[in-house]
């Protein structure tokens, strides 16, 4: 059975390559735990557009969403992470 983990931390970056995004979920008592995807960048592209229209759905029946902080990296890993 697959595990489910719930994620109140998100980061994403890419290369040339692929995409790398990281699922973290970090407890009140400090524990964490990580699931890593890396993906295509055709792959991430049709994620991204079939996320978007999910969440369209979603706030027309359940109203709109209130985004996370977004922590833009200005180093050279091109990383962006969201926290709730």
């Amino acid at each position: 059975m697959p595990k489910i983990l719930p994620s109140n931390a998100v980061e994403v970056s890419h290369n040339k390559e692929t995409f790398c995004l990281i699922f973290r979920f970090q407890s009140p008592d400090g524990h964490v735990e990580a699931v890593y995807i890396v993906i295509s960048p055709a792959g991430a592209k049709t994620t991204a557009d079939l996320l978007g229209k999910e969440i369209q759905e979603y706030e027309k029946q359940a109203g709109t969403i209130t985004p996370w902080t977004v922590q833009n990296r200005t180093d050279s890993t091109s990383q962006n992470h969201l926290s709730s």
